[in-house]
């Protein structure tokens, strides 16, 4: 498939190149005893001056004066007249501040080039080995420079024949000085800054940054990938979108799945990026493990209001997850992460000075079946628990034997990403990804009785295989054209297959007679891939003032089958395309007091025009409080619909949305209102959320009964809408050594079909009243603990027990009589986790105990068929279409060991 996009940015590239020119201060400001440092910080956020100075040299010094100026160098004279300070313009609003060498004011407007002398480097974390974005780098000739946002810097030294001290400055970290030796020949320099614990008036800076923050400006909630590890383990160590699920407004109360239903949305309202890919399947083994290798995650911002316009094609949230970038770091850097079920491994080499290649991959130390959480899955119910149904009334007998067993389950993923940094305006990142589970499993249950002197023998078979598969090609490049423009190119390939064919059937041997009481058979496929190509831009063509405008274009194909009992009920094959025009305009307004974004989507998909308009509004009450509201209209043109089988089983299909009534382009409406606290370390965070969606689709049957082999079947799409309406609650609390956060959600989520219920309101699947989560870490010399519990209200399910034998139309049949909630959800965790080394070697062990109290959790309830054989000697006949209920329990007290080493 050609790439057009590709072109134009290209041409564009050149054009705008003439565009950017030098934009003129007018300042016009008045200090009325005010300290010069905070003069700086008023001018730096207003007219995006940045500013570097000794703190010495303007410690204790305050003015009062009236700056009204056209251009920088007239507002700094009349700044600093008679404060024995002199300045240098070293840059595009760059500002170096210093003691003046004589005693009076004065402006180095020219100096003598001597034998100037290139110098330019990275800014680095020692301990993570991350880029420092926007450092200062204060030079004794006078020259100083900021780095950019990948840590990058460059200066010009005016003598190279003298020796000079640089000093790497950031907010955090202990200062480091350097001295340059006399030369000529160009520098190429790495400064590793160390962070430093400080106590500063209204803030706590400590030594490692906190697992979760929020970002005011993009709405955003960031989630640092260092941090995951000290959180409780899952079963397989670390997890990504376990992890998530801690957070306001996202369930977490599915052990048995690790896809993120975002404040009552579900797993596919959800864009999911890794670096820049798209994911359309985010989890392994049945969801139970999230995709995503945790050890090659730096950062994952969390989006659930109105996100940037840039994204499009969901109607819930945005998880957009970057992978590590070590850029200047020259030593190779490897970790192995080994626990009782998966190993994992990730090898980051650099190639030269300017390229890096990161490679990681993860797969299961055994045939999963084998393992205890396999067996759970397929738990049946205590009888006394679901009194089982048969037709006519009556009680079956559960029959408990499973006579033969033969599953087997495994999964891999892989990552590679190649990083190319040959400048600080330029960068490219070719990154891949591939994975792939594997499954199957069959049973016999054999069940048999002697009545008068004849043996009857039922043998009942269940058959299941299922294949799935991701993989994604990704290339991102970033071009900063000057100062203020800069653009960026993402051309991404993803796709996702599955294959489910199972089958059950029965069969009643008497003497040598056999005869088939049931045979059901069914194949589901499901298969999509899309093309994505994002070239956005940004200008900021003022210092409090900037604009994001690009074109996207995704083109997508899908297939879909579903046969049962050998009929077909879908088979769709469709393919189109996505053009979208985007652009988004942000501003501080009244001295940042106000921040504001309005965003506006355009998209073309089949003949048709859709508006997706965001709008963000952040106003600072105080220091400390801050309001803030959105309002967003989103559209989906991707999306899964749920099938419902003849046992009330749901199954998620990818399909692309069509001209027609069956299968119509979903859209979704949602506002939010709310408030943010911030104080020393405590943080309280407030948000009040609508949400409508309409174009929802359910397929399912028309007629709705206990299963019944006789029972017709005719399945249709419904559609319908959607409304959820809630409150989420954050507390949280930083301390030196301890962290702790409470997330409590108050939220209703309902469905409404016109051909359903007559259609009234009733509740939706991932509705849950209440939800709360409560996590503690604490940091003791080289031990992290960390204790987490989450308590969630009994969602609904479809209880079939409720029906009868005769079919009975959904449009008609109330909710009452089909609706049912499961017991309340109550989980405890807990984990420890011990960092050493052994010579240069970071080792650390995991030991992870979840569902502590071991809490009997209920995921879900369902029904199979079955068969009662006669029995004269009472009376009862022989029954072919019995269901029996059975239930999916969650996951019992599970420990979780693991080690984690780092070379």
């Amino acid at each position: 498939m050609s790439i057009k996009p590709l072109v134009v940015w290209l041409v564009f590239s050149f054009f705008s190149c003439q565009l950017m020119g030098q934009s003129a201060y007018a300042i016009n400001e008045k200090f009325q005893n005010t300290s010069l440092e905070k003069a700086f910080e008023v001018l730096a956020k207003k007219y995006n001056i940045k500013f570097s100075y000794e703190n010495l040299a303007v410690a204790d010094i305050r003015i009062s004066k009236r700056i009204n100026a056209k251009d920088l160098s007239t507002a700094l004279s009349q700044l600093l007249d008679g404060l024995f300070l002199e300045y240098q313009i070293t840059g595009t609003g760059q500002v170096l501040v210093r003691k003046a060498l004589r005693e009076e004011n004065f402006t180095i407007s020219e100096v003598k080039v001597k034998v100037p002398r290139k110098v330019k480097g990275v800014l680095i974390d020692a301990w993570t080995l991350t880029p420092l974005a926007f450092g200062h780098i204060l030079c004794g000739q006078g020259e100083g420079a900021v780095s950019d946002e990948l840590g990058n810097f460059e200066l010009t030294l005016e003598d190279g024949s003298a020796s000079t001290e640089i000093a790497a400055q950031y907010l955090g970290y202990q200062t480091r000085k350097t001295w340059i030796d006399p030369g000529a020949d160009p520098l190429d320099l790495k400064i590793r800054l160390t962070p430093k614990i400080e106590q500063l008036k209204g803030m706590t800076v400590t030594a490692r940054l906190p697992l979760m923050s929020n970002k005011f400006q993009e709405d955003a909630v960031v989630v640092r990938g260092q941090g995951l590890q000290r959180l409780p383990a899952f079963v397989n160590g670390a997890d990504l979108f376990r992890s998530l699920q801690y957070l306001p407004g996202v369930s977490a109360h599915d052990d048995l799945s690790a896809d993120l239903s975002i404040r009552g949305g579900s797993g596919d309202e959800n864009l999911i990026i890794l670096d820049g890919i798209t994911l359309y399947n985010v989890t392994h083994y049945f969801g139970i493990f999230s995709l995503v290798n945790p050890q090659m995650v730096d950062e994952v911002k969390v989006y659930k209001n109105a996100f940037p316009a840039e994204y499009g094609g969901r109607t819930s949230a945005v998880v957009d997850i970057r992978s590590h970038q070590r850029t200047g770091e020259t030593k190779t850097q490897a970790i192995v992460d080994f626990n009782l079920i998966t190993s994992s491994a990730l090898l980051d080499v650099p190639i030269g000075k300017q390229i890096r290649v990161m490679a990681a991959g993860r797969i299961t130390n055994q045939n999963l079946a084998n393992n205890k959480l396999f067996n759970l899955l397929q738990a049946e119910v205590d009888a006394a628990r679901i009194p089982p149904t048969r037709p006519g009334g009556g009680a079956a007998k559960v029959l408990q034997e499973v006579v033969s067993q033969q599953p087997e389950l495994r999964f891999f993923d892989a990552n590679i990403k190649a990083s190319w940094r040959p400048s600080a305006r330029f960068s490219a990142d070719l990154s891949y990804f591939s994975g792939e589970d594997n499954y199957a499993f069959a049973y016999n249950r054999q069940s048999g009785q002697l009545i008068f002197n004849r043996r009857e023998i039922v043998n009942e078979v269940y058959d299941e295989s299922a294949d799935w598969y991701n993989q994604g090609l990704g290339l991102q490049l970033q071009q900063k054209w000057s100062a203020r423009f800069s653009s960026h190119l993402n051309v991404a390939f993803s796709e996702y297959g599955m294959d489910r064919d199972f089958a059950q059937n029965a069969v009643l041997q008497v003497g040598p007679n056999r005869r088939t009481i049931f045979d059901f058979s069914n194949q589901h496929t499901n298969h999509i891939e899309g093309w994505d190509v994002n070239w956005k831009n940004e200008w900021r063509f003022s210092p409090s003032q900037r604009l994001v405008f690009g074109l996207e274009n995704v083109a997508n194909q899908a297939n879909l089958l579903i046969r049962n009992e050998k009929s077909t009920q879908l088979n769709l094959d469709n393919q189109a395309t996505q053009q979208s025009l985007y652009g988004e305009y942000q501003a501080d307004l009244l001295d940042s007091s106000i921040n504001f974004s309005f965003g506006l989507r355009g998209t073309r998909y089949l003949a048709n025009n859709y508006l997706s308009p965001r709008i963000g509004l952040f106003a600072k009450v105080s220091d400390d409080f801050r309001l803030k509201a959105s309002w967003s209209i989103y559209q989906q043109f991707l999306y899964q619909f749920y099938h419902e089988d003849r046992y009330g089983r749901t199954y998620p299909y990818w399909v692309l949305a069509r001209d027609d009534r069956s299968f119509p382009v979903m859209n979704a409406h949602n506002f939010m209102i709310g408030g943010n606290y911030r104080r020393q370390g405590f943080e309280f965070d407030a948000e009040f959320y609508l949400k409508n969606t309409n174009n929802i689709v359910e397929h399912a049957q028309v007629l709705v009964s206990l299963p019944n082999d006789s029972t017709a079947i005719n399945f249709r799409p419904f559609v319908g809408s959607g409304k959820t309406v809630g409150l989420d609650l954050l507390l949280k609390k930083s301390f030196k050594h301890y962290e702790a956060w409470i997330a409590y959600t108050l939220s209703k989520s309902t469905q409404r079909f016109p051909k359903i219920s007559r259609g009234q309101a009733f509740p939706a699947p991932n509705d849950r009243r209440h939800q709360l989560k409560w996590v503690n870490q604490y940091n003791w010399k080289k031990f992290d603990f960390s204790l987490a519990y989450v308590y969630a209200s009994g969602r609904p399910f479809t209880d079939l027990s409720k029906l009868t034998d005769n079919p009975s139309s959904r449009e008609l049949l109330s909710p009452d009589s089909r609706i049912s909630y499961l017991e309340d959800y109550h989980r405890v965790d807990f984990a420890t986790t011990y960092a050493f080394k052994i010579g240069k070697t970071n080792i650390q062990a995991n030991l992870s105990f979840f569902n502590l109290l071991d809490r009997k959790n209920v995921k879900y309830r369902q029904y199979i068929y079955s068969y009662v054989p006669s029995n004269p000697r009472n009376g009862q006949t022989a029954v072919q279409s019995t269901v029996q209920g059975l239930e999916l329990q969650s996951l019992d007290f599970t420990t979780s060991v693991g080690v984690v080493v780092k070379f």
